[in-house]
């Protein structure tokens, strides 16, 4: 794995304590952003050191490629394409571990109709079910898998809900959480956003 994954299109906000030392995820894999967990072992990405001068808060990276590593630059605000999983070809080195089965990605009849329609072009997991350039297939029509992130859900927009299939994310949300029984909407959990597109 040489390309880290695009965790956040927006920074951590975190409070540091003087003298205290962290370490910066920049691999994107961890699930305890923006700090490492120990996820990267064998990705041959390794974590940054930040030793903190003073007790303030400081804006950590989230989309992992400031040039100020491990403080945010700004790169965040650009054009992803050529610095996250997207950019990449599906191999075991440059994809995370997989949990589950790409055939699991979407199985609602109704977003199926919906991907089948062109309308829903995103499906977010807590785990990972596909990697970019996979093929799967939705009832007889031939799909790709195009992008591979994390996102907070906190992030997440009306457009994203849209790309999900629903009218906006007030309805999304509340479908979800009725979905999953004792979930609740917590805005800096993380997701797998597999975006995806009806193959040529």
């Amino acid at each position: 794995m040489s390309t880290p994954v695009r965790v956040s299109n927006s920074p951590y906000a975190i409070a540091v304590e003087e003298g205290k030392k962290y370490f910066w995820c920049a691999c994107g894999l961890s699930t305890n952003q923006p700090f490492c967990d120990g996820s990267h072992t064998g990705t041959g990405i390794a974590p940054v050191k930040y030793e903190a001068q003073d007790s303030k808060t400081v804006y950590f990276c989230g989309c992992k490629v400031s040039q100020k590593q491990p403080l945010c630059d700004g790169s965040h605000n650009l054009p992803i394409q050529a610095v996250d999983v997207m950019a990449t070809e599906a191999t075991d080195d440059t994809q995370p571990k997989k949990s589950c089965s790409i055939d699991r990605l979407v199985t609602q009849l109704k977003l199926v109709a919906s991907a089948k329609a062109g309308i829903k072009t995103q499906q977010r997991r807590d785990g990972v079910y596909g990697w970019v350039g996979e093929d799967f297939e939705l009832d007889g029509v031939m799909f790709v898998v195009t992008g591979l992130t994390r996102q907070r859900l906190g992030d997440m927009t009306d457009a994203d809900a849209r790309a999900e299939g629903f009218p906006d994310l007030a309805v999304y949300k509340d479908i979800i959480l009725r979905m999953h029984t004792g979930m609740t909407w917590e805005v800096d959990h993380l997701v797998w956003l597999h975006s995806f597109a009806i193959k040529a």
